[in-house]
């Protein structure tokens, strides 16, 4: 009974780790505000700007300080994993002086309370320097069985970011999960991961967004992620993204007031089935 459950929970969490993306390095999707629209939704003066799961180059607003909290609940329809803990819970925040942003944030992942996986990274950038505000990421990951004698498996990378704004748009690159310590056993380590995206300013239409990413494990993978934001009054956001490799389809509600909101995605993925989140955001002067 005991083998079978530590293989349910191996098992539960190699299927959080189906793709790589924005956020916590073996998510499916992003965490948080991000979660609805795919990460595709990426502006300095908005609500992903500040989240603590963005790198700190996506941040060029007059806030001085912010808290993230998020929660997200997974489950597989296919083999009965909705009536079991499949969840992550993250939280971080962000501060900001004189055109400079440090951001950083813990996760934990839990699955059937027999397996999990912690993260922490720390993101430092700049926005006073013309024409693009660059960032430094530095994350280091632990994983591993809630009881058991194998010690828990652990690492750490690196990444750069870049945005580029322009007065319609924002372009922006990544090169995320250049390693600094490998893992002891090999799987537990993320292969590095290069995104690109143009980032659109609020306009008639809403916000849009395309971020292209390219992961290299084994032959490259590429994968695209298309996602749209609308507004209705600047309190009420409808958001919605189309991802390929694999298909997923995500959409959301934010709910929004001065430098608070409060955001629930779900997402619709191949493995995982339809999984939900909560996010809730917070800034001050």
């Amino acid at each position: 009974m005991e083998m079978r459950f530590t293989f349910a929970g191996i098992v539960a969490a190699a299927l959080c780790w189906w793709t790589p993306a924005s956020g916590a390095s073996r998510e499916p999707f992003p965490l948080g505000y991000s979660m609805a629209g795919s990460g595709t939704i990426l502006q300095q003066q908005g609500i992903s700007g500040r989240e603590a799961f963005t790198p700190a180059c996506a941040y060029a607003d007059s806030f001085r300080y912010g808290i993230s909290l998020a929660g997200v609940d997974y489950f597989d329809p296919m083999d009965n994993m909705e009536s079991s803990h499949l969840a992550q819970v993250a939280v971080g925040g962000m501060y900001s002086l004189r055109g400079f942003t440090a951001k950083a944030y813990v996760s934990h992942f839990d699955a059937l309370r027999v397996y999990f996986e912690q993260e922490g990274q720390l993101s430092v950038g700049a926005s006073c320097i013309p024409f693009v505000n660059p960032s430094v990421e530095l994350c280091g990951y632990r994983a591993g069985l809630y009881q058991g004698s194998d010690p828990a498996q652990t690492r750490a990378d690196v990444g750069v970011s870049a945005m580029v704004p322009f007065r319609y748009a924002a372009v922006s690159l990544t090169c995320c999960h250049i390693p600094v310590k490998n893992a002891a056993i090999a799987g537990y380590d993320t292969p590095l991961t290069l995104r690109a995206g143009v980032h659109t300013t609020v306009n008639a239409l809403g916000s849009q967004g395309i971020l292209c990413e390219a992961a290299s494990d084994g032959p490259w993978r590429f994968r695209v992620s298309i996602g749209e934001e609308f507004w209705l009054l600047r309190k009420l956001g409808l958001s919605a993204a189309f991802t390929t490799n694999p298909v997923i389809v995500s959409f959301g509600v934010i709910l929004a007031w001065r430098g608070a909101a409060v955001s629930a995605g779900f997402v619709d993925h191949p493995v995982l089935g339809w999984s939900k989140g909560l996010a809730i955001d917070w800034a001050g002067k």
